[in-house]
């Protein structure tokens, strides 16, 4: 029995070691497939990483937690960029929190989307709380709730409550439906014990019923030991309730009396030295960036307040012009977190929307968020939209600073009062008590043209602007010190700022006429202080005090000057005056250039005449390609000639032929890059010419590119412009043009011909009007056939004789057709034919196909302009009648080309595009293009992309490609792609597939080209398993 028992041992240890063994080579086999840890286990459990967060967290304010009111609370996590030492993760928390509520990010109704119309999913908080008592600092006195407190929050303590009445707990939420700005107070009615650790009411168990009782037997016997000391006790309670009560009215009546305006109350969001830097997206066009501007100007004009241009090296903290999905939205004074967006939105760009917007840049929260608004307006909530009533709560005393000025009905920073309504004439804000504030009507509200007289006081205050001066924005102006036109005023200690802004790219120059200031050691007690640039930091220009006159001019080296008036009290010195004007280099006779000079930023350019180029002095002119030529004929050859031509060129030439002729020119040679011939842009190289009508009018005939001989020009004019254009890379043979001069027969008496006259090279041919031909004569027209061919993308056509009314017994047709996979769109811009009830008469019938055998779109007649028509595939028949009798104008109707449409796929390979001039021009902006390609039945979609250039962005938010199987969007989605590259090729699950193509209004680029054919299942099965094994493939050697 023994030996078995050894023996069992021998072989359970011998079996462990086995599996021991094969599990350490099982994990060194492994270990070769592993990838290389970084950090070993011990490390991450030790290892302390310190949270990260980029610098540009303010550029999209769309990014907010929730909305309170107008108000969004940035997200916590992005917030916990920085942790102070010495503090806990919790009490980080807890100060954002707080901070959150004043993190002001403002929206306005302009701009927004219709999702955000819609209720938030984070549900808005009715009314901001505080965690401060309104009279009293001491959180252990009773005196400020009536409450007594532990010193620890989380101790389950029994707190004992007093008989008398109390106001709000510490923490309490005002009730939105109130609105009142005042904490109520309720009566408690008698002493009882609470349990902080107390259940929700209604699930009190049969224990805690015991505890009661037991309480309050405890009571009892309490108040029988403490009968004698009772009465000290309610003497000392009562005289406490008397002190309470008299410090919470003492509070009332102060809170009553400050008038507070909605601006922000914490000093870190005011700018610095009141200066705001700014960037504007490119994306903006040049009327954006005029508006911006303009708008910014409006501030400077009339409060101290300076929006200047970014520069990198000394502005961390700036603005950013931009659109965003909010709308119109921006935060509520400096974020301080680097840059900080101001989204101006589609429906935005309006000067008084831009104003209002800055002024939230400024510092200001809408005017009716005010703590003391319910004395002035009153809110109807019946009216709000659903979902935006938390647009209406009110700020708190903690977040608002008290400026002692009134309520503004005019600010520009107040509601309409309609915002946010559930109709037009619905309000949502109406002003209350105007009757005993001296007005006859009700104050409009709302108002978005320019800043009110409280406003520019509320800002001046905030940023403690200078007493006297002013900002100047004119071309020339007097500045002169209180005291210098005015004797009488007294003289105290003063200081005064004038701010000069000159046009962009001139400089100021400043004449210190007269000067009277005390003289001190080197000025430093009473001076006038001149600055090159918009604040005290520019360079010094000069500090003056005394008596005299400043001989010299002092003169900027930019567009803005800072002047500054110190004066002290008890002098009777008159002060100083000067005057302004803008100046520029280019009128002054040294500025070298030997043909033009051109004023910039800050100095002066010069440029030459047509066919010269600047000299490497930047000072003189040589010859160079284009000219003048005011010969009969002549030739025109690109630079280098049949040579490759330059890159980065631009020449243009000028052909000026004798009054009453026509210049002819006639292209020998084209080789340009691109692929475009007489198309309204070419994007890379291009030769674009012009009949010169006037100097400063041109007429386009075409601009042209690629390898194609550009058809035969004639001018409009005597004048004939060619200018050449090139980029900085893929350089061609150019190009070569004969020209000549020809008598324009057509000038005198339209050349006998009785509709139009064109001009052709030695003579002149007469043609007629649609729906006309011309006369055996040459000269005369008749009605002619009406059968018309049409292959343009684009373009007009019109009934015979139009505008005039057209003719009877008229039968005309117009065969459509355009770019393969895309549609015929066709729109009435003006419609007047015959009337009857199912048009009999004269009427337009409309197919879908090039013959009137196709499917129907429609019969018209009346007055009424049909709505838009669009065919299914690339051709469109239109047919036009008239009978004998009651002839109408007519109609005008433009043809476009759509994309989409229904694709029926094969066993040929088919192609289809992004857009109908694809390879020519970019797509389109605001796009939306669906394709459903589908196979016959029990075949697939084998789909692939050749060529693919879309707007790039991490998420495919902005321009994209999206692919759905089936012929709707109820289908599993193969993905939404975007960039440059191409992406995978797709194989349908089912017997169809949908692409959908949807691009945004600002960048556009090349687009798109795929191919789609029809597959056997089995085929698309194979090729699906292929495609899976490649991916895990590359997969593992990744």
């Amino acid at each position: 029995m023994e030996l078995i028992r050894v023996v069992c041992l021998l072989f359970t240890v011998l079996r462990c070691e086995g599996l021991r063994l094969n599990d350490q080579a099982s994990m060194k086999d492994k270990s070769r497939h592993s990838p290389v840890a970084r950090f070993t286990a011990e490390e991450l459990m030790s290892m302390d990483v310190p949270r990260l967060i980029s610098n540009d967290i303010d550029l999209d304010p769309c990014k907010s937690n929730s909305f309170m009111g107008d108000i969004a609370i940035p997200d916590v996590s992005y917030e916990l960029k920085q942790q102070k030492k010495n503090k806990t993760y919790e009490e980080e928390m807890e100060k954002y929190r707080k901070e959150a509520l004043l993190e002001g990010l403002q929206v306005e109704e302009e701009g927004l989307l219709g999702l955000h119309k819609q209720k938030l999913p984070s549900r808005p908080v009715k009314e901001f709380t505080s965690t401060k008592a309104p009279f009293s600092k001491n959180t252990n006195s009773s005196l400020a709730y009536g409450i007594t407190r532990s010193n620890s929050s989380r101790a389950k303590s029994i707190k004992p409550r007093t008989s008398f009445t109390t106001s709000a707990p510490a923490k309490l939420k005002i009730d939105a439906a109130s609105e009142s700005s005042v904490l109520k107070s309720e009566k408690l009615p008698k002493p009882e014990e609470e349990h902080s650790g107390r259940h929700k009411q209604g699930r009190s168990s049969q224990g805690s019923r015991r505890r009661r009782q037991r309480q309050r037997s405890g009571r009892k016997r309490q108040r029988n030991r403490s009968r004698e000391s009772g009465e000290v006790m309610r003497k000392e309670e009562q005289s406490k309730e008397r002190k309470r009560r008299e410090e919470e009215r003492k509070y009332r009546e102060e809170r009553t009396e400050r008038r507070r305006r909605a601006a922000t109350g914490r000093k870190e969001r005011i700018w610095d030295y009141g200066v705001i830097p700014y960037e504007i997206d490119g994306n903006f066009s040049g009327a954006h960036k005029a508006l911006f501007k303009q708008a910014m100007r409006h501030w400077e004009n009339f409060t101290c307040v300076k929006f200047i241009e970014r520069n990198q090296n000394e502005h961390t903290n700036y603005i950013v012009f931009t659109e965003r999905p909010c709308g119109c939205c921006s935060f509520v004074g400096k974020r301080g977190n680097g840059a900080q967006a101001i989204s101006i939105g589609k429906n935005c760009d309006k000067f008084g929307i831009v104003v209002h917007e800055l002024g939230h840049v400024v510092g200001f929260w809408h005017e009716h968020t005010r703590p003391d608004r319910d004395h002035h307006v009153m809110i109807v909530r019946d009216n709000i939209m659903h979902g935006q009533e938390y647009n209406f709560n009110k700020l708190t005393e903690e977040e608002v600073n008290s400026l002692g000025l009134p309520y503004d009905y005019d600010s520009i920073m107040h509601y309409a009062r309609n915002t946010f309504s559930k109709g037009t004439f619905l309000d949502t804000i109406q002003p209350i008590d105007y009757s005993g504030r001296g007005l006859k009507r009700r104050p409009e509200i709302g108002q978005r043209i320019r800043l009110s007289e409280g406003d520019i006081a509320q800002t001046n205050l905030l940023y403690k602007c200078a007493k006297c001066g002013r900002t100047f924005q004119e071309n020339s102006g007097l500045i002169t010190s209180p005291q210098y036109t005015n004797s009488h005023l007294p003289h105290e200690s003063d200081r005064c700022e004038w701010r000069i802004t000159a046009t962009h790219g001139e400089k100021v120059v400043l004449n210190v006429t007269e000067i009277d200031i005390k003289k001190s050691n080197n000025c430093r007690t009473d001076y006038l202080e001149i600055r090159d640039g918009y604040w005290h930091k520019s360079q010094l220009l000069g500090r003056f005090c005394g008596s005299g006159r400043i001989n010299d001019s002092i003169v900027s080296t930019g567009s803005r000057m800072l002047i500054t008036y110190v004066t002290t009290a008890g002098n009777s010195n008159k002060g100083f005056t000067a005057n302004y004007e803008e100046f520029d280099e280019c009128t002054s006779l040294d500025h070298g250039c030997e043909h033009h000079c051109i004023n910039t930023l800050g100095g002066y350019e010069c440029a030459c005449k047509i066919g010269y180029e600047l000299h490497s002095d930047s000072k003189h002119c040589e010859d160079a390609c284009g000219g003048l030529f005011e010969v009969p004929n002549g030739t025109i050859t690109s630079p280098s000639f049949p040579k490759l031509y330059p890159g980065n060129k631009n020449c243009v030439w000028e052909i000026i032929a004798p009054p009453q002729y026509k210049i002819t020119l006639n292209f020998t040679h084209f080789d340009l890059e691109g692929n475009n011939v007489s198309s309204n842009s070419c994007e890379y190289d291009s030769v674009e010419v012009h009949s010169k009508m006037r100097s400063d009018v041109l007429r386009r005939h075409g601009v042209f590119c690629g390898s194609r001989l550009p058809p035969l020009v004639t001018s409009e004019s005597n004048a004939l412009r060619i200018e050449f254009s090139s980029d900085n890379s893929v350089q061609r043979t150019g190009f070569a043009a004969v020209f000549f001069t020809d008598m324009d027969e057509c000038a005198t008496n339209n050349g006998g011909c009785q509709h139009e006259c064109r001009n052709t090279i030695g003579s002149y041919t007469c043609s007629c009007h649609n729906g006309f031909t011309l006369h055996d004569n040459g000269h005369d027209c008749k009605e002619a056939g009406c059968k018309h061919e049409l292959t343009a993308p684009m373009g007009v056509v019109t009934s015979p004789n139009y505008p005039d009314y057209y003719p009877s017994r008229k039968d005309c047709v117009w065969h459509f057709t355009t770019t393969t996979v895309h549609r015929i769109k066709r729109i009435f811009t003006e419609f007047e034919i015959e009337p009857h009830p199912e048009c009999a008469y004269d009427h337009i019938m409309m197919y879908d196909g090039d013959s009137p055998d196709a499917h129907t779109l429609g019969r018209f007649c009346g007055s009424k302009i049909p709505h838009p028509i669009i065919a299914t595939s690339n051709q469109m028949f239109m047919v036009f009648k008239s009978d004998a009798s009651v002839q109408r104008k007519g109609f005008v109707a433009t043809h476009t080309t759509a994309c989409g449409g229904h694709l029926q796929a094969t066993d040929r390979v088919k192609h289809f595009y992004s857009h109908s001039k694809y390879g020519d021009h970019n797509y389109d902006n605001r796009a939306g293009c669906d394709w459903t390609i589908e196979a016959p039945p029990g075949k697939n979609v084998h789909l692939t992309f050749l060529t693919f250039e879309l707007e790039d962005e991490q998420d495919c938010g902005y321009d994209y490609v999206e692919v759905h199987s089936g012929l709707d969007f109820s289908g599993v989605s193969y993905g939404k792609f975007c960039g440059n590259s191409n992406p995978t090729e797709i194989f349908s699950v089912a017997e169809a597939l949908l692409v959908r193509f949807v691009t945004d209004d600002t960048i556009v680029s090349k687009g798109f080209s795929a191919s789609y054919v029809a597959v056997n299942s089995q085929t698309n099965e194979e090729l699906s398993f292929k495609q899976q094994e490649k991916e895990e493939e590359e997969s593992e050697d990744f």
